[in-house]
């Protein structure tokens, strides 16, 4: 487990200063940074890969293909 003061660099700092962070922080009674830290992670990196599901979705749309799964 990482220490805190591993946890608060300027890079994590700025994460949890976000919406999502401050979410990550106070939706439990007790504060877990390094939790707090890889769900606000974890939602950055889902809403990235949503962005390129669309992006995919129009140009299926606009060239007018089919996707298989």
């Amino acid at each position: 487990m990482m220490d805190n003061k591993d946890l608060l660099t300027p890079e994590n700092l700025a994460l949890l200063n976000s919406k999502q962070g401050r979410y990550a922080l106070l939706k439990n009674k007790k504060i877990n940074l390094q939790k707090a830290v890889e769900e606000v992670r974890y939602i950055n990196s889902l809403k990235e890969r949503q962005v390129a599901l669309i992006k995919i979705q129009n140009w299926v749309i606009d060239n007018e293909k089919k996707v298989v799964v």
